[in-house]
């Protein structure tokens, strides 16, 4: 099997199962010696944050000597960051011997398997716990891809810690309608056993509902106020919104007993692609914000890093995601906006040009995204480039640099 053969057969598979039966991943773990069983997790759910919390919480254990796994979803740019071990991609010949391994059991799950074919986020999940165990990793931090009750990562047996990052309107068909719903999804993570459900969540619904259920579990909570940072520290991730998840980042160590020297080492080196992320020496934003609270947080970053000033935008959404709403909350920055779509699952651009058109916003519609980058740089404002991070994940990586 080739590299590209792999990936293929990692993403030629239905994304995730409308059957809620974790007993497909249980069967095919069961198959390779159960891994996940072989792992000290720190497990982390949320609306939005997880990903920057996830490797933040990863950059912290390593500055303390530690071996760290840390698997994302999305990734940006390269599929091999769904699989990072000490900062680092996993090797595109690791990824093809554990795809090799894995494969037989899952055509035989497909050919006679009672529960159904295994997904592709299940897949992707098998060969995470695989290769972090085959590591012997010290610690694996694990985001959760879709709520948390019914999400494949949690196959997991009782994480050291738990975290969940936030709470929003997001996959609202999947989770529920309010935030009391979607926070029960989410805070189905928490399992007797663990040591501490760390969360910045203020919001009373959501709260409540967390409170609940790690009540009902006996699992401690720790509250994150904000204020958790060691003095003087400089986030390498920007935006006003990643000191809240810096703080979250920082309770999680300090439930595990790391060292306050090496939190601040971790935050300060700890970086994330599509985040904020400043490119072309800061004329190009790259960030992955697809919903409404991620656009006041990226909002709020604009105007804390770049004040007084309106920008270009590009912007595109993933199929499921409205652009309306996105693009209300960012209208007081938008001067222009470039109408795009991703190659993959893309919301059709005739509703992000209705949705402009609606907010009285002046676009214009370059369909592929590279091309959409590339018009947006002739303006003499900085380029926002959001929407999704598989929009993102478009731009020519000649423009990617600092």
């Amino acid at each position: 099997m080739t590299f590209d053969q792999a990936v293929r057969f990692l993403s030629n598979r239905i994304l995730f199962s409308p059957k809620k039966d974790p007993t497909r991943l249980k069967l095919l773990l069961e198959a390779v010696g159960s891994p996940q069983e072989k792992l000290a997790i720190i497990h982390v759910a949320g609306t939005n944050g997880k990903g920057s919390v996830t490797t933040m919480t990863s950059a912290i254990l390593q500055a303390a000597g530690y071996s760290v796994g840390a698997y994302l979803s999305p990734y940006v740019f390269d599929v091999r960051e769904r699989w990072m071990v000490n900062g680092l991609p996993i090797p595109e010949a690791d990824l093809v011997r554990q795809v090799s391994e894995l494969a037989p059991y899952v055509e035989a799950m497909d050919t006679n398997g009672e529960h159904g074919a295994i997904t592709e986020f299940e897949l992707k999940t098998a060969v995470a716990f695989k290769h972090f165990a085959e590591m012997s990793v010290d610690f694996a931090v694990i985001e959760v891809g879709i709520g948390g009750t019914y999400d494949s990562t949690n196959i997991i047996p009782p994480p050291l810690v738990a975290a969940i990052t936030s709470i929003g309107f997001d996959h609202m068909s999947l989770l529920g309608n309010t935030l009391g719903e979607i926070a029960s999804q989410k805070a189905g993570i928490l399992k007797r056993g663990t040591r501490a459900c760390v969360t910045p969540v203020t919001e009373p619904e959501a709260l409540a509902a967390i409170q609940t259920k790690a009540a009902l579990e006996d699992v401690p909570l720790c509250r994150v106020s904000g204020t958790e940072l060691p003095s003087g520290t400089h986030l390498a991730l920007r935006g006003p919104h990643q000191r809240v998840n810096a703080s979250t980042a920082t309770c999680i160590a300090r439930v595990l007993g790391i060292p306050e020297a090496a939190i601040q080492q971790g935050l300060e080196t700890a970086t994330l692609p599509g985040r904020f992320q400043l490119c072309q020496s800061r004329r190009l934003i790259l960030d992955g914000a697809h919903n409404e609270d991620g656009a006041r947080t990226l909002a709020a970053a604009l105007r804390e890093e770049f004040p007084g000033e309106k920008f270009t935008f590009v912007m595109g959404s993933k199929q499921s995601h409205a652009p309306g709403p996105f693009l209300a909350e960012l209208v007081p920055l938008i001067d222009s906006l470039i109408a795009t779509e991703p190659s993959f699952k893309p919301t059709p651009i005739a509703e992000v040009i209705a949705a402009a058109n609606a907010l009285g916003l002046s676009f214009q519609c370059i369909p592929r995204v590279p091309e959409a980058i590339h018009e947006a740089l002739k303006s003499p404002l900085r380029v926002v480039v959001t929407g999704s991070f598989y929009v993102v994940g478009e731009t020519p990586e000649a423009l990617r640099s600092g």
